[in-house]
């Protein structure tokens, strides 16, 4: 299933979509939302291939950076506190629970660290888009210019107090110039299809 079809299968996130868009550009906080977008496609492209709940995660991803409208400092805590009354009303217990502790996850170096997979997935998204892809790509092409392994990576990502699930999901590390290519096309291809359906709104 493509990015663009998890927001038509189910209301419910393309409306959250909708709402935190409307919200962020109508304080003035497009720039947020953008890189909004962008961590939702990032977050897909990560998830590829793993058993992640990916319903739970994309939910996450989109409501992430909603308490920026209230303060930057701490806005991880705040966009949870301010999505829960409309979380609870949509979704299970469960659900929201996973949710929220996902987005006072996100945030590197952060209080809270990530505990389930999607927490770390949203994490990882965050980051990715954080890096741009000339980091990712120097991240990369600097690993395996110094030989590391997927081992190195966890000992970097533990010692970073964090479990990245970029490498959880991977037998072998994999991440090669060709991958990061790929992963760079299949963006801007999913930026296509949000295009297409109606989803372009910045």
């Amino acid at each position: 299933m493509k990015l663009h079809e998890h927001f038509t299968f189910d209301d419910r996130l393309l409306d959250l979509y909708n709402r935190v868009r409307a919200e962020l550009i109508s304080s003035d906080l497009s720039e947020v939302w953008s890189h909004t977008r962008r961590v939702i496609k990032n977050l897909f492209r990560v998830c590829e291939g793993s058993n992640i709940d990916l319903n739970v995660a994309l939910i996450a991803a989109i409501i992430h950076d909603i308490g920026y409208i209230d303060t930057i400092n701490g806005h991880e805590r705040a966009s949870a506190l301010k999505m829960k009354p409309m979380l609870d009303k949509w979704f299970d217990h469960v659900t929201v629970n996973k949710v929220i502790h996902c987005v006072e996850a996100h945030q590197f170096n952060g209080l809270i660290k990530p505990q389930t997979v999607e927490a770390c997935a949203l994490h990882d998204a965050d980051l990715l888009d954080f890096a741009g892809p000339e980091g990712v790509i120097n991240l990369f092409n600097l690993g395996r210019d110094l030989g590391f392994n997927r081992e190195d990576y966890n000992k970097i990502a533990t010692e970073l107090g964090r479990t990245s699930f970029l490498f959880i999901k991977t037998d072998n590390l994999g991440y090669t110039r060709s991958f990061i290519i790929k992963y760079l096309l299949e963006l801007e291809e999913n930026d296509k299809e949000f295009k297409k359906y109606g989803m372009d709104n910045l």
